[in-house]
């Protein structure tokens, strides 16, 4: 009894003490997370005062009016953990002063969806995390401040794809899955949270051999045509094809590669048929409908 008890303590004593290191070291990491950002907002700050990027800018050809900002002073993610202090001087935004690339300490990333922060008078912070905490940190009438978890963060810059913490989907090959950025100045129409592949048709293709320039073959009435696919599935385990041989029959396959035979009647001078491939992979993402899933079928007739 008295091992049993033993034991029991023990194995209490060492959850405790490894519960209480993991909270330690958490708020440890979170402490050096936070500390790094602001100074580098500190960073921001003195050249905001000093105005030290005033020859850079001018040597760009910038032009000065009193009363307003002479340019802007921005930190903007590039990726989760890393960013930039930049300086976007009044006509050139697009082409940034690079002040400082900073790494954030390792298990301490940015939550997606935000971007950086924009030094001025207006609200602008973000939220960063580890292992599911969260500290918000920002400027409000440019002043370096903590903000509540749950308060509006205001704007930040315009980033990456993966400054926003999601990713760029490969169109021919990935699709976007989650949330959607439209905003993003590398992919606004494919960044997303995360990417799944697409099934890639690589060859479609006939015996008759294909007219490559408009994908077209020609054959008398009754005769067949041999087809075969070939395609990648992916990371996924099976495929369903479709191929429509547009005179109104339709085969089905499971298989990423087949070959088949057709049968084409023409009752007129000339017939001709439009032929399409489609698949789909076993979580139900189609391929992207490209000019070689298609092609034209002529049938000379009697």
């Amino acid at each position: 009894m008295r091992i049993i008890k033993f034991i029991f303590k023990s194995v209490l004593s060492t959850a405790i003490l490894v519960s209480v290191g993991f909270l330690l070291a958490r708020e440890i990491l979170m402490f050096m997370g936070v500390s790094k950002v602001k100074s580098s907002l500190s960073t921001l700050r003195s050249a905001s005062v000093q105005k030290s990027y005033f020859t850079k800018c001018k040597e760009k050809g910038s032009v000065f009016i009193d009363g307003d900002d002479p340019a802007v002073m921005q930190l903007r993610f590039v990726s989760d953990n890393e960013y930039v202090l930049e300086v976007l001087c009044s006509q050139f935004s697009i082409d940034p002063i690079l002040l400082e690339r900073v790494q954030l300490p390792m298990f301490i990333k940015k939550v997606a969806g935000q971007t950086g922060i924009i030094w001025g008078d207006t609200r602008s912070g973000i939220a960063l995390e580890a292992f599911k905490k969260q500290r918000s940190i920002g400027v409000e009438d440019r002043v370096i401040t903590s903000f509540s978890t749950d308060s509006e963060l205001g704007v930040g810059p315009i980033t990456s794809c993966a400054g926003y913490g999601f990713s760029c989907c490969r169109y021919e090959s990935e699709q976007g899955s989650g949330e959607q950025f439209s905003g993003s100045l590398d992919c606004p129409k494919t960044c997303f949270s995360s990417c799944e592949d697409r099934p890639i048709i690589l060859s479609f293709n006939t015996q008759p051999f294909l007219n490559l320039k408009d994908r077209s073959v020609t054959i008398n009435n009754g005769e067949s045509i041999t087809f075969s696919f070939v395609i990648d599935s992916g990371l996924t385990d099976s495929v369903a094809v479709e191929v429509n041989y547009g005179d109104g029959q339709v085969d089905s396959f499971y298989k990423d590669s087949q070959t088949f035979t057709h049968d084409y009647q023409c009752s007129k001078k000339e017939c001709s048929y439009s032929v399409k491939l489609s698949a789909k992979n076993s979580q139900g993402i189609s391929a992207v409908d490209l000019p070689i899933m298609n092609m034209l079928v002529l049938v000379k007739g009697q």
